[in-house]
Parts: C-alpha cells; sequence; structure tokens
C-alpha cells in the first residue's frame, strides 16, 4: 500500500516535509508519553465512571464534528452518499 502525502505549497520540498512529519512524530510520541501516567492519576482520583463518560463525550463530539464537516462540504446534511 502505498503512502498518500498531503502537501501544503510552502512545504512542497521532500526534504522540508519530512521535517514536518518527524516533528509530528515527536509531538505524538511526547503527547503519550505525558498522557500514560496523567490517565493513571485520574483513574485513581475520579474512578473508573466519570473517565468512561468522559470518553464517550469525547467519541460524540468527534461524530458529530465530522457531521458537521461532512455536510457543511457537500452543502447537505441530508445527503447519505456522495464523493467528497
Amino acid at each position: 500500500m502505498q503512502d498518500i502525502m498531503v502537501c501544503i505549497p510552502s512545504a512542497a520540498s521532500e526534504d522540508k516535509t519530512n521535517n514536518f512529519s518527524g516533528s509530528t512524530n515527536f509531538g505524538v510520541g511526547l503527547s503519550l508519553l505525558i498522557a500514560n501516567p496523567v490517565s493513571g492519576i485520574m483513574l485513581e482520583k475520579v474512578g473508573a465512571k466519570p473517565l468512561a463518560f468522559f470518553y464517550l463525550g469525547i467519541v460524540v463530539l468527534a461524530g458529530l464534528s465530522i457531521t458537521v464537516a461532512r455536510g457543511l462540504l457537500l452543502s447537505s446534511f441530508t445527503t447519505l452518499r456522495a464523493r467528497i
């Protein structure tokens, strides 16, 4: 499977694109190193049930955001099958 890269015009050269990709990987890795212990601390402090509802809220908000963005791109919220 071939990777498809989306480049903005200012980062069209290959070396700049690789630099941005490396920075993104570093940011994600650092976030994961921070999020893992913090989630354990939150679990001890508030318990499992509030964290489950927090996660559910994030999932619902993400689904709503995707639906709104798709509807704005298509200019119709009722079209179920369309190529974007």
